[in-house]
């Protein structure tokens, strides 16, 4: 995943945003994985999309929810991890230690 990183850093922010945006949509037509949690009105992503905008990435999973800013170094780390299967949101990865990455969530 560093070598990604690495390649990451030569990545318009736009790319960047818009590399996260073509996950986010594969994942949101993922029927097995984004389906309905217990107790939630949505599924885990609903109108999601990534875009650029000034020195940040914007993410916003559930359309009518809270769009997340991400600086340069978290996407860049987000979208290595999306690259290398990861399923999930950015705050898993960002807040994550190495180990604690799952592929299969």
């Amino acid at each position: 995943m560093s070598s990604d990183i690495k390649a990451g850093d030569k990545l318009k922010l736009a790319e960047i945003a818009a590399r996260i945006d073509v996950h986010l949509n594969r994942l949101e037509a993922d029927k097995k994985w984004n389906r309905r949690t217990k107790g939630f009105v949505t599924s885990k992503l609903w109108g999601s999309c990534a875009f650029a905008a000034g020195n940040r990435v914007f993410i916003t999973y559930v359309s009518y929810s809270v769009t997340a800013s991400l600086k340069r170094a978290d996407a860049i780390k987000y979208l290595a991890a999306l690259d290398s299967g990861y399923k999930g949101k950015h705050w898993e990865i960002v807040n994550a230690r190495p180990r604690e990455l799952d592929t299969q969530s």
